[in-house]
């Protein structure tokens, strides 16, 4: 009886050992990369400048999903009336629920012919289903192509890369 006590308390040691190490590996940050493709929307010229863009993603690593997003931005200028930074908050749509990006761009490099590139960080503000509880930050450069964006194409292009915890 007592061999038979001492194997069932070993077993559930095991599977406690290895729920706390689940647990555990679940609640750790992991890599994460989102390709992003906007339509350049139309925008006030403020101050701030403000408008709108819509767009599709793509997710891989820590998590896969894909979809759709709307962006919310804003220009601030320097007096000089070069882009000082812009701010933004994307509204990422899945199949697996929806999650919130903020961000932040200091400044650009004009690429020739006809591009500008910026770089910045981002950060999760929130999620809801799967997404709910989700965390990460990390950083990003968009590209915008500025023929494209005259042309009503698709125009801008941004990676983010960093780390989530889902």
């Amino acid at each position: 009886m007592k061999r038979f006590m001492r194997s069932i308390v070993t077993v559930a040691l095991v599977f406690l050992v290895v729920a706390i190490s689940q647990s555990v590996a679940a609640g750790r940050p992991q890599a994460v990369s989102i390709e992003g493709v906007a339509t350049q929307g139309s925008f006030d010229e403020g101050p701030p400048a403000t408008g709108t863009n819509f767009g599709t993603w793509t997710a891989s690593g820590s998590f896969s999903d894909s979809g759709t997003y709307v962006e919310n931005f804003q220009l601030f200028f320097r007096p000089d009336g070069q882009i000082a930074y812009v701010v933004a908050t994307l509204l990422m749509t899945g199949s697996a629920g929806s999650f919130e990006i903020g961000l932040r761009m200091d400044g650009f490099t004009f690429v020739p012919p006809a591009s500008v590139e910026f770089e910045g960080r981002w950060w999760v503000v929130g999620g809801t289903a799967a997404y709910f509880g989700i965390t990460g930050q990390g950083t990003l450069t968009l590209v915008v192509d500025l023929d494209a964006a005259v042309a009503g194409d698709p125009s801008n292009f941004a990676t983010l890369v960093g780390h989530i915890r889902l």
